[in-house]
Formats: structure tokens, sequence, C-alpha cells
């Protein structure tokens, strides 16, 4: 419970080396797979992307970005240009729906978000820090590309793993009250007739 408790993103620019190694990194996928799935269908990927792998996909992203945006903007392009070679590894987790299916697709996205917490949470278990964020990169079809990844299917997020430089200030969470209700099973209000 310690653990979960205390889990807290850490932003990619205060990832610093290292990153989890071959074994470590295993170990995290390994328990990050043991994630709920409906079906078995593991409808998910991940891609790593570590060392000189981090330029060149910025570079992908640069390009992407400065065919796909009607005017780019300098500034944001250096940005997203820089953010996958902030930390010292970089997972690309991916969907990979299975169509037609009697599993809902929204039910095979959330399994997959579910991987990206699962990832996060082994990675914090094993002395590591993350931070899974989307972004303008997320949605290019460009990058998607880039990576094998169907025009159909979605990135479910850029998974940044490192060593916390900092932590960063603890910020507002919700209490349990302002989420959790009981349902007493009280029946519905009338629908108000037109």
């Amino acid at each position: 419970m310690e653990l979960l408790n205390t889990r807290r993103s850490v932003p990619s620019p205060d990832l610093r080396e290292p990153g989890p190694d071959a074994a470590t990194l295993q170990r995290i996928f390994t328990a990050a797979l043991r994630v709920p799935d409906h079906g078995a269908l593991a409808p998910w990927r991940v891609q790593t992307i570590a060392g000189d792998a981090r330029q060149r996909f910025a570079a992908v992203i640069a390009a992407a970005y400065q065919a796909e945006v009607t005017e780019p903007d300098a500034a944001r392009a250096a940005k997203l240009a820089a953010r996958p070679q902030q930390a010292p590894l970089l997972l690309v987790v991916s969907s990979r729906l299975r169509r037609p299916h009697k599993v809902p697709e929204s039910e095979q996205l959330l399994s997959g978000g579910a991987l990206c917490q699962n990832i996060l949470l082994a990675a914090q278990a094993a002395g590591f820090s993350g931070f899974w964020y989307t972004g303008w990169a997320a949605y290019s079809p460009g990058v998607k590309c880039a990576l094998g990844i169907e025009p159909s299917e979605h990135i479910l997020g850029y998974i940044a793993l490192g060593t916390a430089a900092r932590l960063p200030p603890e910020r507002p969470r919700p209490t349990v009250t302002e989420i959790v209700s009981e349902w007493h099973g009280d029946p519905l209000p009338q629908r108000v007739r037109s």
C-alpha cells in the first residue's frame, strides 16, 4: 500500500541516468503484463527507444511536425523533438485492437491504459521513476507510420523512465468522499415528459 500511496509522476526533464537495465526492464514488463485483459487478447504492444535511437526518434517527430502542421511553430517543434531525448529510456505503448471481436474496443483500450499504469508502478517498485504522456506526437500519422503502428490503431502513451533528479511537489488529489458513493438501489427519478 505504501508504494501505491506514494506513486507520483516525475516529468521527463527531471529523469536522469541510470535507467532500468535489461534485466530490470524484463521484470518491469513481466509485472506489467499482469494487467486485466478481458478475453486474454493482449490488445497492446510496447516498443523501447534508448540510446541513439532517441535522437533518431526525435528527428522523426520533427519531420512529421513540419510535414503535418500548416503553420509550424519553431519553438514548439524544438520542444517536441527534445522530449524523447530527456529520459534514459522511452517506451511507446500502442493499441493492437482485435476487430471485430466480442470484447468491445473500449475495454481493449482500457486494458492498454492499465498496462501503462502497471509499467509505472513496477518501475517505481524497482527504484525508478516515470512519466506517462501523450501530446501531439501521440496523434501524428507520420509518427505512427515510422513506428509501424497502423493508422487505425492508437499510441496510448509515451512512458519516460529513469532516475529522478528531484521529486516534484505533491499535488492536490481528490478525497475518497469526493469520488466514492454508495448506491442503495433507490429507484431512478421519473423522466420529465416533453
